[in-house]
């Protein structure tokens, strides 16, 4: 039985999940919280010429994690974070560098052994949205009219060829200001929302022609595994820019099948960017055309099974995941997202 590692942070429902799955099946995992080094436990790597190396991380509260795993799923990885007011103002900075130091020489050397899903050269790659859409070009796909600049004269020419345009930043995360979180969405753009020169000139941001769509399309796809959802953003009563930005339920969501030349599509960028796993989003046009969007390597997938229960996701990657070479599309019985939301035995892994 392979053993696996979950790399993961606090309050993140899809490893919490998917551990609770692999536990009710007897399977070896264990959880990896990057995070929670040095408040929740101790970091020991020892290297020499006669026993080779070998990593552990210590819990205060007992049990521990050691570096030889089969399988690494690189869900959520983070680096180690040292908590503020522990040490002396003068020594903090110092330690807080030395911390994500060590965290950045950890991966590539944890990185040696195991099958990673995904790799972190093929994350750090599927995280450049420009190296995504022009692989994309390259293997004939269509994608959005794009331009990244902070020249104001290049951004309003943009904007007069495409007076329907969108605008979306690099990071699709949100941060705390003020004491509330506050998000960054795509939204729509034209000329008269344009900011003065001076900030346009010290800011940077993906601008893209705005598409016309008849519906928009999420896929997933890892091993042999191909999962897509239709997702009817335009049949509400004004056209979603974004579907990502609402609560689910809002939104008509439901199974669907892509073209072979879509799948095709999917597979070689994939293999492209070195990808095990890929939620991929595409808009169908008003001249049925699939345009792509963009791949996340780390990307949500639970809702699509919420959406559509048809869709045995939970299932699938769980199997995926303990059998990483798999060919043929072979699902064990592991309990469905519902069920083990509703029996909460995911909590003990949040």
């Amino acid at each position: 039985m392979n053993k696996i590692l979950i790399l993961t942070q606090k309050n993140d429902l899809h490893a919490a999940c998917v551990a609770a799955a692999l536990q009710q099946t007897g399977h070896n995992f264990s959880l990896f919280r990057g995070a929670e080094v040095p408040s929740l436990c101790t970091a020991t790597v020892r290297i020499d010429s006669v026993r080779g190396s070998r990593t552990s991380f210590t819990y205060q509260e007992g049990g521990s994690i050691e570096d030889s795993f089969d399988v690494v799923w690189n869900r959520r990885r983070r680096n180690p974070m040292l908590a503020e007011g522990i040490l002396h103002p003068s020594d903090e900075s110092f330690a807080r560098a030395e911390w994500a130091s060590f965290g950045n020489a950890l991966w590539p050397f944890w990185a040696q052994s195991g099958l990673w899903i995904n790799s972190i050269k093929a994350q750090e790659a599927a995280s450049s949205k420009l190296l995504q859409l022009s692989v994309a070009v390259g293997l004939g796909c269509k994608v959005p009219t794009t331009l990244v600049t902070n020249d104001p004269q290049e951004l309003r020419d943009f904007l007069h060829r495409h007076p329907r345009a969108i605008y979306k930043p690099f990071r699709g995360i949100g941060e705390w200001i003020d004491g509330r979180s506050v998000a960054y969405e795509t939204a729509k753009i034209d000329i008269s929302d344009l900011p003065s020169d001076t900030v346009q000139k010290n800011t940077i941001g993906i601008f893209q022609e705005y598409i016309e769509k008849i519906f928009e399309v999420r896929v997933l796809i890892f091993g042999p595994y191909c999962f897509s959802l239709r997702i009817n953003s335009s049949a509400t009563k004004d056209p979603l820019v974004d579907w990502r930005n609402y609560r689910l339920g809002i939104v008509h969501m439901e199974a669907t099948e892509i073209p072979d030349s879509v799948y095709a599509f999917c597979k070689n960028f994939m293999g492209k960017l070195d990808l095990k796993f890929g939620a991929f989003d595409f808009v169908v046009n008003r001249d049925h055309e699939w345009v792509f969007l963009e791949v996340n390597e780390s990307g949500q997938f639970l809702f699509m099974e919420m959406a559509d229960r048809s869709l045995n996701i939970l299932s699938a990657f769980c199997h995926f995941l303990s059998n990483p070479y798999v060919t043929e599309k072979e699902i064990e019985h592991y309990a469905p997202y519902t069920e083990i939301l509703e029996n909460e035995r995911y909590k003990q892994f949040m």
